[in-house]
């Protein structure tokens, strides 16, 4: 008796496991896991009867202290005489812009 017992066992988690290469294919989605060999051996249906229906992984602890952000320089307000150099600087540009596409034309 305890010899068909095993034997039926077997066979049961050879078809377990069976169906669940067949449908581990389609059931992913989304990202992938951090740790995909503890994400494959979690999803298992022997692992699930194994373990508490509350069972986590223990998270990995870091002790890194986190670097400071350092606030970006503010600038002031442009005066008159910059807005013109400015001005002047981007019209010059764009002429000679124009004149090399004519140029090349």
């Amino acid at each position: 008796m305890e010899q068909i017992l095993s034997l039926l066992n077997l066979e049961k988690h050879k078809i377990e496991a069976a169906i669940a290469a067949l449908t581990e294919g389609s059931k992913r989605r989304g990202r992938p896991p951090k740790n995909a060999a503890l994400a494959s051996v979690a999803q298992s249906p022997t692992f699930a009867r194994m373990v508490a229906p509350n069972f986590r992984f223990p998270i990995k602890q870091t002790f890194v202290k986190p670097t400071p952000i350092k606030p970006s320089r503010k600038r002031g307000p442009m005066s008159a005489a910059q807005k013109a150099i400015l001005s002047k600087s981007a019209k010059l540009r764009w002429a000679r812009f124009r004149r090399d596409k004519k140029s090349a034309a």
